[in-house]
């Protein structure tokens, strides 16, 4: 008999996303960007420990684009609802109205570096196309971790693909289940489920019995028709006495067919890593020592020359 490994044996993922590179690869590729980050981050994981992904980003000037600000802090504020996701915000450096990130590859690189020394993960998941990071898959490879790389072929320089340990390619069809909502061409139905909600299906219609009623009047009521007031007052009265009853027949078969509706899908326990001490976050600091120092010197001279650049 196979003994199944136990949850503290599971191989430990971190995932690393290079915010700005993963949506233009998305819109280029797909032509849409409303990735559920919780799904998509459950599909690299498979049945592996998720320790935490790391969502690198920049934040735009409200005075100088106000309309993409709103658009970007609702963004945000979606993202800071996903489970153990930790999202860090670089700067935005405008040269000529023109905009440019800076801080956010330093930050992902020294987050890999650290978590790395430190044992926090087994095998780190990156998510970008950018070949700048290929020095610091090597730095972590030469740790004892595995790296793997994530992205579409479009972008994707070939020698981070070349200095990953494994390379996993995306595409309409791998990212069909990771969409915030299901969408449907011109004049089909949507029945598709959103996350959290159930399904839009089609429900019964009760105003084709109801208008289909008046058939039922006896027939010798039909010469009555001259007298237009009286009659018009009896079928007033009749409505209003027999549309309930029809109203009330489909709808409590719409109730009675109607299937339940499931709750809000939630991570299962086997998805979802139980909360440490820390309430889910990375283990705090205990090798500190001469790697800790030297990545901060690091952050803060990399700082100093992008500020020297600009």
């Amino acid at each position: 008999m196979v003994k199944r490994p136990s949850y503290q044996d599971q191989e430990r993922v971190a995932i690393f996303i290079d915010g700005s590179n993963f949506y233009h690869g998305l819109k280029a590729t797909t032509g849409r960007t409303d990735v559920d980050f919780w799904a998509f981050t459950q599909k690299l994981c498979g049945e592996r420990k998720l320790i935490r992904t790391y969502y690198y980003n920049v934040a735009v000037d409200p005075t100088r684009e106000p309309e993409r600000s709103r658009d970007q802090l609702k963004f945000f504020e979606r993202l800071h609802a996903t489970p153990y996701f930790t999202m860090k915000l670089g700067r935005m450096v405008y040269r000529d109205n023109v905009g440019m990130e800076k801080g956010v590859d330093v930050k992902l690189t020294i987050d890999m570096l650290r978590l790395a020394w430190q044992d926090t993960y087994d095998t780190a998941i990156l998510v970008t196309g950018d070949g700048d990071f290929m020095d610091v898959v090597e730095a972590v490879k030469d740790l004892g971790k595995h790296v793997e790389g994530v992205y579409f072929h479009q972008g994707l320089s070939l020698d981070l693909a070349h200095a990953c340990d494994k390379m996993e390619y995306l595409d309409k069809v791998a990212l069909q289940d990771c969409w915030m909502e299901k969408r449907e061409g011109p004049g089909r139905r949507r029945t598709g489920r959103r996350p959290g909600g159930a399904g839009l299906e089609p429900q019964p219609q009760a105003q084709p019995q109801a208008q289909a009623q008046p058939q039922e009047q006896p027939p010798e009521q039909a010469p009555e028709q001259p007298r237009g007031p009286s009659r018009r007052r009896r079928g007033r009265g009749r409505r209003k006495t027999v549309a309930p009853t029809v109203e009330a027949q489909p709808q409590a078969q719409a109730q009675a067919q109607a299937p339940p509706q499931p709750p809000s899908p939630q991570p299962s326990p086997e998805q979802r890593p139980p909360p440490t001490e820390s309430g889910g976050q990375p283990p705090p600091l205990t090798r500190a020592g001469g790697l800790d120092e030297a990545l901060r010197d690091l952050e803060a001279a990399a700082a100093r020359l992008e500020d020297m650049t600009t």
